[in-house]
């Protein structure tokens, strides 16, 4: 897992080239947020099948203990399904809520990055109108 990113600096720039390089500068941030956005969505869709199907099978082998004969191959087996079934849905549980967390944390820091860049292009904009 990724770090969260952190929030992104526009300190005061006061000529033309310097706001157009910090602008290039953040619009190069804002397409790897973007693309780092779009794997972390990836991914949620890969995890989230992943443990709707350990789900299921652990429903599987919960139904087939509270329905076979104890004792049977069928209930011996199921049984046995649970020992590494419960964990492994705990788990793909968790790397579900972790992906969620990222997704969550680069939206933000990707709205971060639009507000700076809105604010650089203003800037850039008054600079230009008042030179």
């Amino acid at each position: 897992m990724m770090p969260a990113p952190a929030q992104p600096v526009t300190p005061l720039v006061t000529t033309e080239s310097g706001l157009r390089k910090q602008i290039k500068a953040l619009a190069e941030d804002l397409e790897d947020a973007e693309n780092s956005l779009q794997r972390a969505t990836q991914n949620r869709t890969f995890l989230t099948a992943e443990l709707t199907d350990a789900q299921e099978d652990l429903q599987r082998a919960l139904t087939t203990v509270a329905t076979a004969t104890p004792g049977s191959d069928a209930y011996v087996n199921a049984q046995s399904s649970l020992e590494w079934l419960v964990p492994a849905v705990q788990e793909r549980q968790e790397k579900v809520t972790q992906n969620q967390r990222r997704l969550v944390q680069l939206q933000h820091y990707r709205t971060a990055l639009r507000q700076s860049l809105a604010q650089l292009n203003q800037r850039l904009t008054e600079w230009l109108l008042n030179h």
